[in-house]
Protein backbone atom coordinates (compact mmCIF):
# COMPACT_ATOMS: atom_id res chain seq x y z
CA UNK A 1 0.00 0.00 0.00
CA UNK A 2 1.13 3.56 -0.71
CA UNK A 3 2.35 5.48 2.30
CA UNK A 4 -0.14 8.13 3.42
CA UNK A 5 1.65 11.40 4.06
CA UNK A 6 0.62 13.31 7.16
CA UNK A 7 -0.69 16.83 6.42
CA UNK A 8 1.52 19.73 7.43
CA UNK A 9 1.05 23.49 7.66
CA UNK A 10 3.72 25.67 6.08
CA UNK A 11 3.92 29.46 6.46
CA UNK A 12 6.21 31.31 4.05
CA UNK A 13 7.56 34.41 5.78
CA UNK A 14 9.48 37.52 4.84
CA UNK A 15 10.26 40.89 6.37
CA UNK A 16 10.54 44.10 4.37
CA UNK A 17 11.19 47.80 4.94
CA UNK A 18 10.38 50.47 2.34
CA UNK A 19 11.10 48.27 -0.69
CA UNK A 20 7.72 48.06 -2.47
CA UNK A 21 9.11 47.18 -5.92
CA UNK A 22 11.12 44.24 -4.62
CA UNK A 23 8.28 43.09 -2.37
CA UNK A 24 5.85 43.06 -5.29
CA UNK A 25 8.26 40.94 -7.36
CA UNK A 26 8.71 38.47 -4.51
CA UNK A 27 4.98 38.12 -3.86
CA UNK A 28 4.34 37.68 -7.57
CA UNK A 29 6.70 34.69 -7.57
CA UNK A 30 4.99 33.23 -4.48
CA UNK A 31 1.71 33.46 -6.35
CA UNK A 32 3.11 30.93 -8.86
CA UNK A 33 4.11 28.31 -6.28
CA UNK A 34 3.04 24.73 -6.84
CA UNK A 35 1.43 23.44 -3.64
CA UNK A 36 2.18 19.80 -2.71
CA UNK A 37 -0.57 17.47 -1.58
CA UNK A 38 -1.45 17.43 2.13
CA UNK A 39 0.19 20.83 2.60
CA UNK A 40 -1.61 23.90 3.90
CA UNK A 41 0.22 27.07 2.89
CA UNK A 42 0.04 30.64 4.16
CA UNK A 43 2.17 33.77 3.78
CA UNK A 44 3.31 36.17 6.51
CA UNK A 45 4.76 39.60 5.73
CA UNK A 46 6.30 41.58 8.59
CA UNK A 47 6.61 45.22 7.60
CA UNK A 48 9.53 46.79 9.46
CA UNK A 49 8.33 50.38 9.54
CA UNK A 50 6.78 52.96 11.85
CA UNK A 51 3.58 53.11 9.77
CA UNK A 52 1.97 50.78 7.26
CA UNK A 53 3.13 51.60 3.74
CA UNK A 54 2.41 48.21 2.16
CA UNK A 55 -1.33 48.19 2.79
CA UNK A 56 -2.27 48.60 -0.89
CA UNK A 57 0.21 46.02 -2.17
CA UNK A 58 -0.70 43.44 0.44
CA UNK A 59 -4.40 44.05 -0.03
CA UNK A 60 -3.93 43.31 -3.74
CA UNK A 61 -1.99 40.09 -3.16
CA UNK A 62 -4.27 39.10 -0.31
CA UNK A 63 -6.91 38.34 -2.95
CA UNK A 64 -4.80 35.50 -4.37
CA UNK A 65 -2.61 34.50 -1.40
CA UNK A 66 -3.60 33.50 2.17
CA UNK A 67 -1.63 36.46 3.48
CA UNK A 68 -1.13 37.96 6.94
CA UNK A 69 0.38 41.43 7.38
CA UNK A 70 2.03 42.41 10.69
CA UNK A 71 3.77 45.68 11.57
CA UNK A 72 7.07 45.84 13.51
CA UNK A 73 7.81 49.55 14.15
CA UNK A 74 11.25 49.02 15.73
CA UNK A 75 13.84 49.32 12.96
CA UNK A 76 16.25 46.45 12.35
CA UNK A 77 16.39 42.96 10.88
CA UNK A 78 16.55 41.25 14.25
CA UNK A 79 13.38 42.94 15.48
CA UNK A 80 11.60 41.99 12.25
CA UNK A 81 12.78 38.37 12.26
CA UNK A 82 11.82 37.88 15.92
CA UNK A 83 8.40 39.34 15.14
CA UNK A 84 8.04 36.58 12.57
CA UNK A 85 8.90 33.94 15.18
CA UNK A 86 6.50 35.40 17.76
CA UNK A 87 3.67 35.60 15.22
CA UNK A 88 4.20 32.04 14.00
CA UNK A 89 4.24 30.73 17.57
CA UNK A 90 0.74 32.21 17.95
CA UNK A 91 -0.40 30.84 14.58
CA UNK A 92 0.74 27.32 15.56
CA UNK A 93 2.05 26.27 12.16
CA UNK A 94 4.28 23.22 11.64
CA UNK A 95 6.96 24.82 9.46
CA UNK A 96 8.31 28.29 8.73
CA UNK A 97 9.56 29.00 5.23
CA UNK A 98 12.00 31.91 5.20
CA UNK A 99 12.62 33.99 2.08
CA UNK A 100 13.93 37.52 1.51
CA UNK A 101 11.95 40.32 -0.12
CA UNK A 102 14.55 40.70 -2.90
CA UNK A 103 14.30 37.05 -3.99
CA UNK A 104 12.33 35.43 -6.79
CA UNK A 105 11.11 32.02 -5.66
CA UNK A 106 11.05 29.13 -8.12
CA UNK A 107 7.55 27.66 -8.68
CA UNK A 108 8.78 24.22 -7.53
CA UNK A 109 10.42 25.59 -4.38
CA UNK A 110 7.79 24.33 -1.96
CA UNK A 111 7.52 20.95 -3.68
CA UNK A 112 11.23 20.31 -3.07
CA UNK A 113 11.18 21.66 0.49
CA UNK A 114 8.21 19.50 1.51
CA UNK A 115 9.73 16.44 -0.16
CA UNK A 116 12.96 16.94 1.82
CA UNK A 117 10.99 17.42 5.05
CA UNK A 118 9.24 14.11 4.52
CA UNK A 119 12.43 12.33 3.41
CA UNK A 120 14.54 13.44 6.40
CA UNK A 121 12.34 13.40 9.53
CA UNK A 122 15.45 13.72 11.74
CA UNK A 123 16.07 17.27 10.46
CA UNK A 124 14.38 20.49 11.60
CA UNK A 125 16.16 22.99 9.33
CA UNK A 126 16.61 22.93 5.56
CA UNK A 127 18.42 25.40 3.29
CA UNK A 128 17.68 25.78 -0.41
CA UNK A 129 19.75 26.78 -3.42
CA UNK A 130 20.23 30.57 -3.39
CA UNK A 131 21.47 32.03 -6.70
CA UNK A 132 22.71 35.58 -7.28
CA UNK A 133 22.66 37.11 -10.77
CA UNK A 134 25.19 39.90 -11.39
CA UNK A 135 25.13 42.49 -14.21
CA UNK A 136 26.66 41.19 -17.44
CA UNK A 137 29.14 44.05 -17.83
CA UNK A 138 30.94 43.29 -14.55
CA UNK A 139 34.63 42.48 -15.22
CA UNK A 140 35.35 38.74 -15.30
CA UNK A 141 38.09 38.94 -12.70
CA UNK A 142 36.00 40.44 -9.89
CA UNK A 143 36.00 38.04 -6.91
CA UNK A 144 32.84 35.97 -6.56
CA UNK A 145 30.63 36.72 -3.55
CA UNK A 146 29.34 33.18 -3.30
CA UNK A 147 28.94 30.20 -5.59
CA UNK A 148 25.77 28.09 -5.98
CA UNK A 149 25.80 25.04 -3.77
CA UNK A 150 26.72 22.01 -5.87
CA UNK A 151 25.36 19.51 -3.37
CA UNK A 152 22.73 16.77 -3.43
CA UNK A 153 19.52 17.08 -1.47
CA UNK A 154 20.12 15.86 2.07
CA UNK A 155 23.75 16.96 2.31
CA UNK A 156 24.56 18.21 5.80
CA UNK A 157 25.60 21.86 6.18
CA UNK A 158 27.70 23.57 8.84
CA UNK A 159 25.77 26.84 8.86
CA UNK A 160 22.34 28.16 7.99
CA UNK A 161 20.72 31.35 6.74
CA UNK A 162 17.26 32.91 6.79
CA UNK A 163 16.77 33.59 3.07
CA UNK A 164 15.57 30.31 1.50
CA UNK A 165 15.01 28.08 4.51
CA UNK A 166 12.45 25.78 6.07
CA UNK A 167 12.53 25.59 9.88
CA UNK A 168 10.33 23.42 12.08
CA UNK A 169 8.28 25.27 14.68
CA UNK A 170 9.91 23.32 17.51
CA UNK A 171 13.13 25.22 16.82
CA UNK A 172 11.67 28.61 17.78
CA UNK A 173 8.53 27.87 19.82
CA UNK A 174 8.84 28.37 23.60
CA UNK A 175 7.88 24.72 24.19
CA UNK A 176 10.80 23.57 22.00
CA UNK A 177 14.30 25.02 21.62
CA UNK A 178 12.87 28.52 21.94
CA UNK A 179 15.59 30.07 19.76
CA UNK A 180 15.57 33.77 18.93
CA UNK A 181 17.61 36.04 16.69
CA UNK A 182 20.28 37.86 18.71
CA UNK A 183 19.90 41.65 19.04
CA UNK A 184 23.69 42.04 18.79
CA UNK A 185 23.26 41.73 14.98
CA UNK A 186 20.33 44.11 14.51
CA UNK A 187 21.90 46.41 11.87
CA UNK A 188 25.06 44.38 11.35
CA UNK A 189 23.56 41.35 9.63
CA UNK A 190 24.53 37.76 10.37
CA UNK A 191 21.69 37.18 12.82
CA UNK A 192 20.66 34.21 10.68
CA UNK A 193 24.16 32.70 10.79
CA UNK A 194 24.14 33.10 14.58
CA UNK A 195 20.67 31.51 14.75
CA UNK A 196 21.89 28.51 12.76
CA UNK A 197 24.92 28.17 15.03
CA UNK A 198 22.69 28.16 18.12
CA UNK A 199 20.61 25.42 16.52
CA UNK A 200 23.65 23.31 15.61
CA UNK A 201 25.06 23.73 19.13
CA UNK A 202 21.86 22.16 20.45
CA UNK A 203 22.40 19.10 18.29
CA UNK A 204 20.25 20.08 15.32
CA UNK A 205 20.92 19.12 11.71
CA UNK A 206 20.82 21.41 8.67
CA UNK A 207 20.35 19.80 5.26
CA UNK A 208 20.62 21.21 1.75
CA UNK A 209 17.69 21.03 -0.72
CA UNK A 210 18.99 21.18 -4.28
CA UNK A 211 15.72 21.93 -6.10
CA UNK A 212 14.44 24.61 -3.70
CA UNK A 213 15.83 27.55 -5.67
CA UNK A 214 15.55 31.29 -5.22
CA UNK A 215 17.11 33.94 -7.45
CA UNK A 216 18.32 37.43 -6.56
CA UNK A 217 19.48 40.19 -8.88
CA UNK A 218 22.56 42.08 -7.72
CA UNK A 219 22.06 45.67 -8.84
CA UNK A 220 24.90 47.90 -10.00
CA UNK A 221 26.01 49.59 -6.73
CA UNK A 222 26.30 46.25 -4.92
CA UNK A 223 28.15 44.67 -7.85
CA UNK A 224 31.06 47.13 -7.85
CA UNK A 225 34.48 45.92 -6.80
CA UNK A 226 34.48 48.08 -3.68
CA UNK A 227 31.04 46.84 -2.62
CA UNK A 228 32.00 43.21 -3.17
CA UNK A 229 35.17 43.47 -1.15
CA UNK A 230 33.40 45.31 1.67
CA UNK A 231 30.75 42.59 1.75
CA UNK A 232 33.44 39.92 1.94
CA UNK A 233 35.10 41.77 4.81
CA UNK A 234 31.74 42.07 6.57
CA UNK A 235 31.12 38.34 6.13
CA UNK A 236 34.41 37.53 7.85
CA UNK A 237 33.66 40.10 10.57
CA UNK A 238 30.30 38.42 11.24
CA UNK A 239 31.74 34.91 11.30
CA UNK A 240 34.37 36.01 13.82
CA UNK A 241 31.65 37.55 15.99
CA UNK A 242 29.51 34.41 15.83
CA UNK A 243 32.46 32.18 16.76
CA UNK A 244 33.31 34.28 19.80
CA UNK A 245 29.66 34.39 20.95
CA UNK A 246 28.78 30.73 20.37
CA UNK A 247 32.02 28.74 20.68
CA UNK A 248 34.80 28.47 23.24
CA UNK A 249 37.54 31.09 23.23
CA UNK A 250 40.11 28.47 22.23
CA UNK A 251 38.00 27.35 19.28
CA UNK A 252 37.23 30.91 18.17
CA UNK A 253 40.85 32.02 18.30
CA UNK A 254 41.97 28.80 16.63
CA UNK A 255 39.66 29.44 13.68
CA UNK A 256 40.82 33.05 13.47
CA UNK A 257 44.50 32.16 13.38
CA UNK A 258 43.89 29.49 10.77
CA UNK A 259 41.91 31.86 8.53
CA UNK A 260 44.45 34.65 9.00
CA UNK A 261 47.32 32.33 8.06
CA UNK A 262 45.57 30.83 5.03
CA UNK A 263 44.34 34.20 3.77
CA UNK A 264 47.79 35.75 4.11
CA UNK A 265 49.54 32.88 2.31
CA UNK A 266 46.98 32.59 -0.49
CA UNK A 267 46.58 36.34 -0.80
CA UNK A 268 50.30 36.98 -1.25
CA UNK A 269 50.69 33.85 -3.40
CA UNK A 270 47.93 34.88 -5.80
CA UNK A 271 49.24 38.44 -5.99
CA UNK A 272 52.75 37.24 -6.87
CA UNK A 273 51.37 34.81 -9.44
CA UNK A 274 49.32 37.61 -11.00
CA UNK A 275 52.39 39.81 -11.34
CA UNK A 276 54.51 37.05 -12.86
CA UNK A 277 51.95 35.90 -15.44
CA UNK A 278 50.42 39.27 -16.41
CA UNK A 279 52.73 39.94 -19.42
CA UNK A 280 51.77 36.74 -21.25
CA UNK A 281 48.57 35.39 -19.63
CA UNK A 282 46.49 38.45 -18.82
CA UNK A 283 43.17 36.71 -18.17
CA UNK A 284 44.72 34.16 -15.82
CA UNK A 285 46.70 36.89 -14.06
CA UNK A 286 43.65 39.09 -13.48
CA UNK A 287 41.74 36.11 -12.07
CA UNK A 288 44.62 35.57 -9.61
CA UNK A 289 44.52 39.27 -8.74
CA UNK A 290 40.81 39.04 -7.97
CA UNK A 291 41.41 36.02 -5.74
CA UNK A 292 44.16 37.88 -3.89
CA UNK A 293 41.80 40.77 -3.19
CA UNK A 294 39.25 38.32 -1.79
CA UNK A 295 41.77 36.87 0.68
CA UNK A 296 42.92 40.33 1.71
CA UNK A 297 39.27 41.31 2.26
CA UNK A 298 38.95 38.42 4.71
CA UNK A 299 41.98 39.68 6.62
CA UNK A 300 40.50 43.17 6.73
CA UNK A 301 37.26 41.78 8.18
CA UNK A 302 39.16 40.07 10.98
CA UNK A 303 41.03 43.28 11.79
CA UNK A 304 37.73 45.16 11.84
CA UNK A 305 36.36 42.75 14.43
CA UNK A 306 39.39 42.63 16.72
CA UNK A 307 39.91 46.40 16.55
CA UNK A 308 36.41 46.98 17.93
CA UNK A 309 34.78 48.35 14.77
CA UNK A 310 30.97 48.53 14.98
CA UNK A 311 29.63 48.48 11.39
CA UNK A 312 25.92 48.75 10.62
CA UNK A 313 25.61 47.68 7.01
CA UNK A 314 21.80 47.41 7.20
CA UNK A 315 21.18 50.80 8.81
CA UNK A 316 20.39 52.26 5.37
CA UNK A 317 17.81 50.80 2.99
CA UNK A 318 19.32 49.06 -0.03
CA UNK A 319 16.91 48.69 -2.96
CA UNK A 320 13.47 50.02 -3.82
Amino acid sequence: MDKIEQPLSFCITLCSRQRPVLLRQCLSSLEQLVIPENTKVSVLVVENNETQQYREILSEFGKVLPLTHVLEPRAGLTYARNKILDTLSEMQVDWMGGVDDDQIIDPQWLVHMVAAIRQFPDTKTFVGDWRRAIPRDIPYWYPVLNKPQNLPTGALLREGASGNTAIHASVFCPSGMGLRFDMAYNFLGGEDTDFGTQYLNKGGKIRFVAGARTDEDIHEPRASLKARLERMSMSEFILAKVRHRRKSAISAWGWTLQILYRSTVFGIGNMLLAGITLPFRERFAMKRYGMALKFFAKIRGLFWYYSGKQPEQYRNIDGS
